[in-house]
């Protein structure tokens, strides 16, 4: 098949073939070269011609065959780089398409869990609230006891009881806080992480990560202080966890757009 290759590289050295042979044929016919053979020369050049004729119809199918051969090969090496590439994409929107609903995911477990938070850092503060009422209680009776010598060791104990079952849930709280802030904390860095998929979500993300973590240092600092007026506290708690539930349904929403985006540019990209 070299001769074809070669062929197929210079397709124009054929005209000269098919004009240069004739006139070889001619002139052999003129040289006493074939003056062995009987027959005129009308006739050997009918055969000639024949069998010439015949060979360079074989050899234009034998070519024509092999250029659509090799039209076809390449036609089907552009359908497989074509069937490629539609897989390589393929397979990245598929990734893109699971770490956005892993971002997604990742969002709504920060949603509950700091719902949890806040709802044991307000049952902290109102255990603290009774708790300083225990205290309160406990010094208006001992005052009493002094002053007017009444029997109160009863009632003392009953605020005793009341106020060590408040501190033991106290403690109880401030240990379930810690592991929720810790999970937090975790859950806020691997959504930082998939967002280097995402430039479009990682400015967003960035600042809900900033925003979220201050809030989570800042009422364990305060808590662990102990220097808080419990009603302000307990708006202030309010205001912001309404305030994270916001920013969270934002980024939810801004997730389900992206999600929407992959797949359209993957749709495009099969047109």
């Amino acid at each position: 098949m070299g001769i074809l290759k070669y062929i197929k590289k210079y397709p124009l050295l054929i005209i000269p073939i098919f004009l240069v042979i004739p006139l070889i044929m001619s002139l052999l016919m003129k040289v006493g070269i074939f003056s062995f053979s009987e027959g005129s020369i009308e006739g050997w050049l009918g055969f000639w011609g024949s069998y010439i004729g015949g060979t360079l119809g074989a050899l234009g199918v034998i070519i024509t065959t092999y250029f659509l051969i090799e039209a076809e090969k390449q036609n089907s090496r552009e359908v497989a780089k074509l069937n490629d590439q539609t897989e390589r994409d393929r397979i990245n929107t598929t990734f893109l398409l699971n770490k956005n609903e892993e971002l997604m995911k990742i969002l709504s477990d920060i949603f509950e869990l700091n719902n949890s938070r806040y709802n044991w850092l307000s049952s902290y503060i109102r255990n603290t609230k009774e708790i300083r009422k225990c205290r309160s209680k406990n010094e208006e009776l001992i005052k009493l006891k002094i002053i007017s010598g009444q029997n109160v060791d009863i009632k003392l104990q009953k605020i005793k009881e009341e106020y060590n079952d408040l501190f033991s849930k106290n403690s109880d709280i401030l240990e379930h806080e810690t592991q929720i802030r810790s999970k937090i904390i975790t859950l806020l860095a691997n959504a930082q992480i998939i967002t280097t998929y995402f430039n479009n979500l990682e400015i967003q993300v960035t600042q809900f990560k900033s925003k979220l973590s201050q809030s989570l240092r800042y009422f364990y600092s305060v808590i662990e202080a102990g220097n808080f007026l419990e009603d302000e506290l307990l708006l202030e708690i309010e205001k912001n966890s309404q305030d994270d539930m916001n920013d969270i349904n934002k980024l939810l929403k801004s997730c389900a757009k992206n999600l929407e985006e992959i797949q359209y540019d993957f749709i495009n990209k099969l047109q």
